[in-house]
Parts: structure tokens; sequence; C-alpha cells
């Protein structure tokens, strides 16, 4: 009785379906949505129109595009407002939406059937297929001998997050191939494998070489091996298709008056979609890789993408995919937000659940992905509520409390730097405890140790709740602490106390106020300033690496060698 009511609600809807016209039926979308809400079965979909409606005015969302979907059917599709401020056509739910780094999970699912091709393999050297592709480190020599499709889908390559042609900040390319060369240039901000860190540059580096190996743009590939045969004839990666799409909606942001439609960054953010592709899509991971009962994509290449490439870690990124546990349960989830969209799929197969959201707008922070969570919420206890089944909850991880020694206490103290960098505290021993010292506060750690593994804990469960200290293997220094699901949230800045730096003559010339501008409007300011003999970039001290190319602590690269000087590939604008 587990899934009674999930059950319960498919089987009325399925009936009703044999004495009404059914969803696939209806000629437009009034007669869908008519058909849904002159049947009581709906009631519940109905309250989340409701809501959806009330959540959406008062965060003046221009449109939004909803689908509730199990692994057959749409249980609920609904689309609210415009298409366009400026033009007030209104949103249905076969208009096409950005899905912008949900496109990273359609990109990764296309990797798949590469794989099951035998065109690339997991785990071989992209060297192998990419001969003259390199890129600069200063961990290790011929770091792109290391890298495989495997980091590249799961963002542990090393990469930064953009590249210098074409990326978020400068939208100007003149190919996607050109954007693609241009990763050749960058730095890598850590060792092959060690972190997770979040990169544009590493999904499109595989949509690439899917491409070269293929023999077929990317974007014709992804549609003859997974559009064409799901049915979703309203999607694509192709500028070219999108730009003639009439039925396609607009991306707002209330700091930006013009946004560009078009950009470099294709396997990684381009893909327009609607709900009703969107729904074929989660219905094919929730079938496993099967269509119409046919197996399109086998099941162990699916298991790969769920897989976190870590020994013992059951939740963080896969292949493409954010792997999440909800009340002792596993589901899969993508948001995806820039040039003008915020958007969302989750799916839990436990429950046969997925859910997209979709909206034209940047300007409303977390309401998309809420919507989607309270969906799956009230879904859920629905579920359990009707089945008599309590929630379940995971087992607590058994651990053993770690007592240090004076020398490891020092090994581990120093300024840490918050991953925005904005903020810095000291990592200190202060009288018997030994913690975070900021400005008013101080936070006291524990160590303790579970499954063979080293933990901290201070910062509480808003963050997490259990961090690692990675230390450098050489400096015996650490480098940064990791959340449970291996992404870095502080960055060691440098030991207290520590010896004045070289304080070069001609760094003086790199002092100054900086900005960073996305669309010709200021996004960010920085500062660039001497303290102690060394060169910060805010809060991150910058160490060089080679005669006006620095370091920063939180791995990024600031680079004063060429005409226009940059920060994470990002141009930088002095004095503005």
């Amino acid at each position: 009785m587990k899934k009674f009511f999930v059950a319960l609600l498919i089987f009325l809807l399925q009936l009703s379906f044999a004495n009404s016209h059914p969803y696939e039926q209806a000629t437009s979308q009034n007669e869908r949505m008519e058909y849904y809400y002159n049947n009581s079965v709906s009631e519940i979909f109905q309250e989340f129109a409701r809501a959806t409606q009330d959540s959406i005015s008062k965060n003046d969302i221009p449109g939004l595009s909803i689908a509730v979907v199990d692994k057959d059917s749409v249980l609920w599709a609904e689309a609210f407002g415009v298409l366009n401020k400026q033009i007030s056509d209104s949103v249905t739910i076969e208009s096409t939406f950005s899905l912008q780094s949900i496109s990273k999970a359609v990109t990764a699912t296309a990797v798949m059937f590469a794989v099951q091709e035998g065109l690339v393999s997991l785990d071989t050297p992209i060297t192998s297929y990419v001969p003259d592709f390199t890129v600069n480190s200063r961990f290790e020599e011929h770091p792109e001998r290391k890298i495989t499709m495997r980091h590249l889908l799961s963002h542990r390559a090393g990469f930064t997050h953009e590249a210098p042609i074409g990326n978020n900040y400068q939208t100007e390319f003149d190919s996607f191939e050109q954007h693609v060369q241009s990763i050749s240039t960058t730095w890598l901000k850590a060792p092959v494998g060690k972190i997770y860190s979040y990169s544009n540059l590493g999904i499109d580096l595989a949509g690439y070489i899917i491409q070269v190996r293929s023999g077929m743009p990317f974007a014709e590939y992804v549609k003859s091996r997974l559009f064409l045969p799901l049915e979703m004839d309203q999607s694509s990666f192709d500028w070219n298709v999108i730009r003639e799409q009439s039925n396609r909606a607009i991306g707002h942001n209330n700091r930006f008056s013009e946004i560009p439609l078009e950009y470099a960054m294709i396997p990684s953010g381009a893909c327009y979609t609607n709900v009703v592709d969107m729904a074929k899509f989660i219905q094919f991971h929730l079938n496993r890789g099967r269509i119409k009962g046919n197996v399109l994509l086998a099941e162990k290449y699916l298991d790969e993408m769920y897989k976190i490439p870590v020994a013992n870690q059951k939740i963080g990124y896969g292949l493409g995919i954010d792997v999440f546990e909800k009340a002792g349960e596993i589901g899969y989830r993508h948001g995806g937000g820039g040039f003008g969209f915020l958007t969302s799929v989750q799916w839990l197969p436990h429950l046969n659940i997925g859910v997209i959201v979709l909206t034209n707008s940047a300007n409303h922070r977390s309401i998309h992905s809420k919507i989607a969570e309270n969906i799956i919420d009230k879904l859920r206890d629905a579920e359990f509520s009707s089945s008599g089944e309590n929630n379940k909850s995971s087992a607590p991880a058994k651990r053993s409390v770690v007592k240090l020694t004076d020398a490891e206490y020092s090994k581990y103290s120093g300024t840490y730097v918050i991953f925005g960098g904005d903020q810095s505290f000291d990592v200190v021993k202060k009288d018997s405890l030994f913690g975070a010292q900021g400005k008013g506060f101080f936070i006291p750690f524990n160590f303790f140790s579970h499954d063979g593994e080293f933990f901290v804990e201070g910062f509480g469960p808003e963050m997490d709740g259990e961090y690692k200290i990675v230390i450098d293997n050489d400096s015996q220094q650490p480098l940064f602490v990791l959340n449970k699901i291996d992404g870095v949230i502080l960055f060691f800045n440098e030991k207290l106390n520590s010896p004045p730096g070289p304080n070069k003559p001609e760094w003086t010339q790199f002092v100054g106020k900086y900005s960073r501008k996305i669309y010709g409007i200021i996004s960010a300011n920085h500062e660039i300033s001497i303290k102690n003999g060394y060169l910060y970039f805010d809060a991150f001290r910058l160490n060089e690496h080679l005669s006006g190319l620095f370091y920063a602590s939180n791995g990024e690269v600031v680079d004063f060698r060429g005409d226009v000087p940059t920060y994470r590939n990002i141009k930088l604008f002095k004095g503005d």
C-alpha cells in the first residue's frame, strides 16, 4: 500500500481518460485544463495552481510553465503569465524556455548514448579523442592526459567556470569551436580529480568531444539520439532553430533592458524546450532508459550518471545530475539560471514522480525550486499518510570523537575565506577550545571520524554540518574545507602571523578598484590591495606563479599579462 495515493490518482485519471478526451488528444491548452478541472481527482493540482499563481503574482514573474509526471502519464501541466512583458502573448505548456544549466543533464544523457555506441569511454583520457587539447596547471604536468569524460561531466577536472571566449560576461563569440579552443589557454584551479568545482568548461568540452567523435554538430547528435526517439519535437540546442521558435519565452532580468539570446556555452546551457518535452525526458529516466517498453539506453549507463565519483559518497554531483537525499530516499535534480531564466527539474524514483518548473525571470531567486519541492513534499505526505507509513529517515552515522595534539591544531590553524570571498576569519585555539574566531563571534569545532574519514563540525546544519579539511601532500598545509557533498565552502588563505611577502615594486600598478561587467552593466566590484607584502584580491591572498599571473587562495587566477586584466577569465575594468 506504499504508493496508495499516487497509484489511486493515476488510476482515476486513466479511468477518466477512457470516458472522456484524454490529455494527449486534447486540441488546446484550455481543453486540457478544462479536462483536469472537471475531474475531482485533480483537486490537489488545483491547489498547486492557486499557490503557483499566487507565487508568480507576488514575485513579479512574467511567465511560468509547470508539469508533474509519473513514468507513464502527465498528471498535471499548466502555464501562467506571458512570454514577454513587452508583448503580453500568453505562455502555453508548448512554449519553449531556456533550460540554462539543466542543459547539462540533457548533455550528460546524450554522452551516455555515445558511450553506449562506443564513441567514447568515461575513463579514457580525453587526449585520445582531442589530441591537440591542452590546459595549464601549476599542480601537474600535462593534466590533459589525466582528464576523462567522467571528470568533465562530474565537474572534477579542476576547471574554472568561465572560458576566455564566449562566457557569461562576454557573450560575443565567432563559433562554438573557438569557445572550446580557448579553454586550452585557461589555468586549472585544482589538481585533476581532486575536488568538485562547478564548471561550464567541462560540459562544453564533453559536448565538443561528442561532436568530434560522431562527425556531426553537437546539436544534431543530441537531436538524433535523444530528441527524435523521445518525440521531444520542440527541443533544440541549435541557435538557428531556437531563433525561429514563435512560441519562445523571453528572459527577464530587472537589471538589464536587453539580454542576449545566443552564447557559446551550448552543451552546458543552450537547450530550449517546453514542459511537454521535458516530461518525456523525465519519464525516460523514470523508466530506466526505456521508451514505450523498448530499451533505448541500457540501465547501466543511467547508473553511471547517478553514481558519485567519490568513494563512500551517495549524494552530491554525479554525471550531469545532482543526486540528493530526501527523507531517506534518493532523488535526482538540476537547476538552471541565467540570461533571464530560472528553472528546476526533480524526480524521485521511489515516488515515481517528477516535477518541471520553467520561468522566464531571474528576479525571484528560488521560488521556482520551492514550487517544485512543495509539490513533491505534498505528494509524498499524501502518499505516506494514505498508506499509514512513516517518513523514512537515515540512520545516524556511527562516529567517534577525535582529540588532536597541539601540533595538529596548529596545522589546521590559519585564516580562511568564505567561498564568495566577502568574509574571512581565523581558525585558532582559544583557551581549551579550537574554532573560528570572527568579529564578535567564536564558533568551537569538534573533530570526529566515521567510515574511516576525518571530519570537523561546527557551523551548524544550515551549512551541511560536516566538513573535511583537505591537506596539501607537499606543504602539509590546509588547502580548503569541503562540505559533506564535496563542495568547497572555505579556502585556506594563510597561516596566522605569516612573515611578510616580497612586496615587489611593480605590484603597485595593479592596486586599485576594479569591476566586472555583464551585458555592459557592472555586476561586481573588487579591490586589489597590498597587505603584509602580498597582493590581495578582495579577501583572497594572491601568490605570483608567473610574472603578472597570480593564483588566488581560492584557486582562481588573476592575470595582468594582457591588455585587459582578468579574474577567472572574466575581464576586469579598473576604476569603474
